[in-house]
């Protein structure tokens, strides 16, 4: 199945960070929306003010997810690993660190950095992140226990708006329907998908994981309402056209 994530891009905050905004219009770019405007931004900014860690830092940290936005994941973990020599405690380049070995496919070395960083930062994005990992590596009782971790940190911020909970959330019950699938339990894991039906999402991936779950736990009076809903909100999706062509075959 595609894992689908939604990557929060985060920027590394500095004691001077009302300065560094106003000096540093590197991190003022979308790296996600406009790597490539992005780069050239910061490039700038680098080159100019490379002597400034409070400036260089979050530079570096941009550039780094606009890199690997591009797929330039050598370049992206080198700027990544030059914000860390800046700053070794900066747990949140290290976080975005860690999912770009998981997007270069260095999965254990990801799984390894984010329990490390877990040590350091119990942020609920490394629990989330790991959760993801783990999925990756099939280690789903693992991953079950990480994304159970997301929603009890989650009560505790009381700053998160309740779109950006929902967001995260969505996130939560996907990777853990999936375990939960892949465990054998199909039924919790339409159960807990479910959860997430009907609000705004990246794809169909949470359509799918409960139809996989209804399926495999014998709750197919469910399967075409739901089906047709996913389908109609998410036309394109090609795993719930998967989907709908095996029902059809069945």
């Amino acid at each position: 199945m595609r894992h689908s994530f939604i990557v929060l891009a985060l920027i590394i905050a500095s004691p001077t960070i009302a300065e560094t905004d106003q000096q540093n219009p590197c991190i003022l770019s979308d790296a996600i929306a406009n790597p490539s405007e992005t780069i050239a931004i910061c490039n700038e900014v680098i080159a100019k003010r490379s002597t400034n860690p409070a400036v260089r830092g979050p530079a570096l940290h941009n550039r780094g997810i606009a890199y690997r936005q591009l797929g330039d994941i050598e370049q992206s973990i080198a700027d990544f690993n030059a914000v860390l020599a800046i700053d070794p405690t900066n747990t949140p380049t290290k976080r975005m660190l860690a999912w770009t070995y998981r997007q270069s496919g260095q999965i254990a070395t990801a799984e390894a950095l984010y329990t490390a960083i877990l040590d350091e930062d119990d942020h609920w994005q490394g629990w989330l992140s790991r959760c993801a990992v783990r999925t990756d590596l099939k280690r789903y009782n693992g991953a079950i226990r990480d994304c159970s971790e997301v929603e009890q940190r989650l009560s505790l911020d009381t700053a998160m708006s309740e779109e950006s909970r929902q967001s995260v959330m969505q996130d939560v019950w996907y990777f853990t329907a999936i375990a939960l699938n892949e465990l054998n339990r199909p039924g919790t894991a339409a159960s807990v998908a479910r959860q997430g039906l009907g609000l705004p999402d990246i794809n169909g991936r949470l359509y799918f994981v409960t139809l996989v779950g209804l399926w495999n736990s014998n709750q197919l009076a469910q399967i075409d309402s739901i089906l047709a809903e996913g389908l109609v909100r998410y036309p394109d999706d090609a795993e719930l056209q998967f989907f709908q062509t095996q029902w059809e075959k069945r």
